[in-house]
């Protein structure tokens, strides 16, 4: 029997300024970190966010498996952002879950599907609605328990 591979969960971020957008970021690898500590994160950024997270010691660059930086060709982390997901496939191989930065995981990514495959194993059409409905709901309890 073979063993199952940890999970590829991506990121992206381009921000000139760290603060809230890479917080974001920093709170949503971290509650896949704890559901999933073997998991393969990575987060796929532009030269200038690349560094500010190198020189400002973001807490994202210790969460984080790996960061890939990408040249852009603009300064504008807008079009930065949606140019690296349109390109994210060409720069991360195999399998992978591509989460937003406000999406916070609040149970194992692989439970409560009813398939037997993984999620981040599913065609990519089916993604993003499985996503909402595995996580997401419980939302709510999830930050009442991470009160106590």
């Amino acid at each position: 029997m073979a063993l199952e591979r940890p999970p590829t969960i991506c990121f992206v971020l381009a921000a000139k300024d760290l603060g809230l957008y890479a917080d974001m970021a920093a709170v949503a690898a971290l509650a896949v970190r704890r559901l999933h500590p073997q998991a393969r994160i990575i987060l796929v950024t532009d030269e200038p966010t690349a560094c500010a997270i190198d020189h400002g010691s973001h807490a994202l660059g210790n969460i984080v498996s790996e960061i890939i930086v990408q040249t852009t060709g603009t300064d504008d982390p807008i079009v930065s952002s949606r140019h690296l997901k349109t390109v994210l496939r060409q720069l991360v191989k195999g399998d992978y879950l591509y989460l937003d930065n406000d999406a916070i995981a609040v149970r194992p990514l692989d439970e409560g599907s009813g398939r037997r495959e993984p999620i981040w194993r599913w065609p990519a059409t089916r993604t993003s609605a499985a996503f909402h409905r595995i996580t997401l709901a419980d939302s709510q309890s999830y930050f009442r328990a991470s009160e106590r």
